[in-house]
C-alpha cells in the first residue's frame, strides 16, 4: 500500500511501474482467441522491427508493446520469442552505451516486460489451488520469513525468535491490518462445499490484541509466538482444504471410470470394444494436451529466467568489484553484483567451498540474485506447494560473465541466508529435468538450517510453510474403491472363519460330554471266540456276524463310534 513506508537501506536504485492488475479467469477457448490475436500483434512487431535501426528507444518501445499484450492475460510462445530477440540486442547495445543510467534503464525495460508475463501467466492458474505470497519483501510485511537484520525499538532488545516486527512507540498498532497475501484467500474456494472451514476464514486475527506499551520483552515474545501459529494454523486450514477439493474432483474422475466401465459391460462385444476404444483415444488426447501445456508452461518459464540471466550479465561486464545494483519489477526483486569474496559478497548468500576463494585483484566474481515474492513463477506445476513462500534464483559468474556451474561443493552454501526460515519452513529446489523435463519440486539435497536453505548446488529453491502434516486427507478414488472392497471380503472371510471356529468348539464340547458319559456307561458284555468267528476280547471293534464289504463298513463305523471319529 502507499501508506507504507519503505527501509531505505533495501530500496531498489531503479524505479519501477506498478504491477498490472490481475486478470480474471479466463475460459479456454477465450485464452485461444486471446492467444492467436497476440501472435498476430507479435508479428506485425517483429515485421517492424526488422525494419528500424535498433536503438535503446527502439527496443523500449517495442518492450511496451508486448507488455501491453501480456496485460490480456495470455504469454504466448512467439511473445517469448519476439522478447529473446529483443534481449540480444539489449546485450549488443549496453556496449555502446553511453552511460550505467542507459543500461539499466534498458534492463529495467526488459526487466518489466518479463514481470509482465509473470504476471499474465498466473492469472490463467487455478486460484483455489495457486500458492500466495506473504510479501516477504516488504520490511512492515515479514511475517513467516523476516529479515534477520531487524531494528528493535527502545528497550525491546531482546533476540526474539519467530516474531512479527518490534513494536513502534508507546502505542502498538492492531494486527489486523496485514496487507493481502498475509492471510489465504478464502474467497477463491466454493464456499457451499466447506462452511465448516470458512466461516471465520481470515477473522481470527481479530481477537488477538497487542499487550500494552509497558510490556515486558517476555510477553511480547510470547504474543509474536501466538500470532505466527494463528496465521499458520489458518494457511494450514486453507491448505488442507485445496487438497480436500484436489481429492474430491480425483474420486468424481474415479467414479466416472467405475461408471462407465458398468455401462459398457452390458454392452454386445462390437460395440463394447468400439465404446471402450473411443473412451480410450479421448482420455489419452486430454492427458496428451495436458502434459503438452504444462511442457509449454515450463519451457516459457525457463526461458523468461534464462533472458534475466542474459541481461544480468550484460551488465555485469561493466560493473567493478562491490558494485551492486538492485532492480524491481512485478514478480519481486533483482539483485546483481561483483566481489571477490562470494562467502561474503551479499547477505541473501554465502559460498563457502574452498574453489571459491578470493581471486586476484585484477578479477572479481559476478553473481545475480532474483527473488520471487509477488508471484510463484511455478505455480503452475502440478503438486507445488501452496502457501506462503519465498522463491530465490541464484548465479554465480566468472571474470568475463560467462555463467558458472554451481554443483557437488564440499561445503554446504546457504541461500536466502538474511531470512528467519525456522521450523515452520521447508526448502525445495526446482528439478528441471524431473517429470520428463517439464520440471518438479524436490527437496533433496536440502536442509532448512533456521536461516534460509542450505546446499550443494544452485537452482531455483524455494521456501515454502511446512505443511507436511495435513489435518484432513481424503483418499484418491481408486483408493477409496478399492478399500471398500477389502473391507466387503473382509467382512466375508471373518464371518466365515467365526463359524468354523464356533462350530467347532461346539463339537469338541459335545465330544467332550460323550467321553464323559462313555465313562460311566456299563460295557455291554460280549460272548468271547476264537478271532475268527467271534471277538477275543471285549474292546474288539471288528463285526464279525457280516463278511467281504458290509463287515469292512460296519467295522468301520465300530471304530468311528468307539472313538468319536467325526467329532475328531
Amino acid at each position: 500500500p502507499g501508506s507504507e513506508t519503505q527501509d531505505p537501506t533495501t530500496a531498489p536504485t531503479s524505479t519501477t511501474t506498478a504491477a498490472p492488475a490481475a486478470v480474471p479467469q479466463l475460459s479456454e477457448e477465450e485464452l485461444q482467441q486471446l492467444a492467436a490475436a497476440a501472435d498476430s500483434q507479435v508479428r506485425i512487431l517483429a515485421d517492424s522491427a526488422t525494419r528500424q535501426v535498433l536503438t535503446t528507444s527502439t527496443v523500449s518501445s517495442n518492450l511496451q508493446a508486448v507488455s501491453r499484450i501480456a496485460l490480456s492475460g495470455v504469454v504466448t510462445p512467439a511473445m517469448i520469442d519476439f522478447v529473446e530477440t529483443l534481449v540480444v540486442g539489449v546485450v549488443d547495445l549496453m556496449a555502446s552505451a553511453e552511460s550505467d543510467e542507459d543500461r539499466d534503464d534498458m534492463a529495467t525495460s526488459v526487466f518489466q516486460t518479463l514481470g509482465s508475463f509473470g504476471m499474465a501467466s498466473s492469472s490463467s492458474d487455478n486460484a483455489a489451488a495457486q500458492a500466495q505470497s506473504v510479501l516477504a519483501s516488504r520490511s512492515r510485511e515479514r511475517l513467516f520469513f523476516p529479515e534477520r537484520r531487524l531494528q528493535y525499538a527502545d528497550e525491546h532488545a531482546a533476540p526474539w525468535g519467530r516474531r512479527l516486527d518490534a513494536p513502534q512507540g508507546s502505542a502498538p498498532r492492531r494486527l489486523d491490518g496485514h496487507g493481502p497475501g498475509t492471510s489465504p484467500e478464502w474467497s477463491a474456494l466454493p464456499r457451499e462445499n466447506f462452511d465448516a472451514y470458512l466461516a471465520n476464514g481470515g477473522q481470527t486475527l481479530g481477537t488477538l490484541d497487542p499487550p500494552g506499551s509497558q510490556a515486558t520483552p517476555e510477553e511480547w515474545e510470547e504474543f509474536q509466538q501466538s500470532v505466527l501459529e494463528t496465521f499458520e494454523d489458518e494457511w494450514i486450514a486453507y491448505i488442507n482444504v485445496v487438497q480436500a477439493m484436489q481429492s474430491a474432483s480425483e474420486l468424481d474422475r474415479a467414479r466416472d471410470e467405475e461408471y462407465f466401465a458398468n455401462y459398457t459391460a452390458h454392452l454386445p462385444a462390437a460395440e463394447r470394444e468400439s465404446a471402450m476404444r473411443m473412451w480410450w483415444d479421448e482420455k489419452a488426447r486430454r492427458e496428451s494436451a495436458t502434459q503438452a501445456r504444462l511442457f509449454e508452461r515450463s519451457q516459457q518459464t525457463r526461458r523468461m529466467t534464462t533472458q534475466i540471466t542474459s541481461v544480468c550479465a550484460g551488465l555485469l561486464r561493466f560493473m567493478v568489484n562491490l558494485e551492486v545494483k538492485d532492480f524491481s519489477f512485478q514478480l519481486g526483486a533483482i539483485k546483481i553484483g561483483r566481489s571477490r569474496h562470494l562467502e561474503a559478497a551479499d547477505n541473501h548468500f554465502a559460498l563457502r567451498d574452498p574453489r571459491w576463494a578470493p581471486t586476484d585483484a585484477s578479477s572479481a566474481y559476478g553473481w545475480q540474485n532474483v527473488r520471487f515474492t509477488e508471484v510463484n513463477p511455478l505455480s503452475w506445476a502440478p503438486d507445488s506447494p501452496s502457501g506462503p513462500f519465498v522463491i530465490e534464483t541464484l548465479d554465480i559468474f566468472a571474470d568475463d560473465s560467462s555463467k558458472l556451474k554451481v554443483e557437488k561443493q564440499a561445503v554446504p552454501l546457504s541461500v536466502m541466508s538474511d531470512l528467519e526460515s525456522f521450523s515452520a519452513a521447508s526448502c525445495h529446489y526446482w528439478d528441471w529435468e524431473a517429470n520428463n523435463g517439464i520440471g518438479a519440486w524436490s527437496s533433496r539435497g536440502l536442509a532448512n538450517d533456521g536461516q534460509g536453505c542450505s546446499s550443494t548446488h544452485l537452482s531455483i529453491v524455494g521456501m515454502f510453510l511446512d505443511s507436511a502434516a495435513p489435518i484432513i486427507e481424503l483418499p484418491s478414488g481408486l483408493e477409496m474403491f478399492l478399500e471398500d472392497k477389502v473391507v466387503e471380503y473382509s467382512l466375508y472371510a471373518g464371518v466365515g472363519i467365526g463359524a468354523v471356529l464356533a462350530a467347532t468348539a461346539l463339537l469338541l464340547y459335545w465330544g467332550h460330554k460323550q467321553d464323559e458319559s462313555d465313562v460311566v456307561k456299563p460295557i455291554e458284555m460280549k460272548k468271547l471266540g476264537d478271532g475268527v468267528k467271534g471277538p477275543r476280547a471285549q474292546d474288539d471293534p471288528i463285526h464279525y456276524a457280516s463278511a467281504g464289504a458290509a463287515q469292512a463298513l460296519l467295522t468301520f463305523w465300530n471304530l468311528a463310534r468307539r472313538d468319536h471319529l467325526l467329532v475328531s
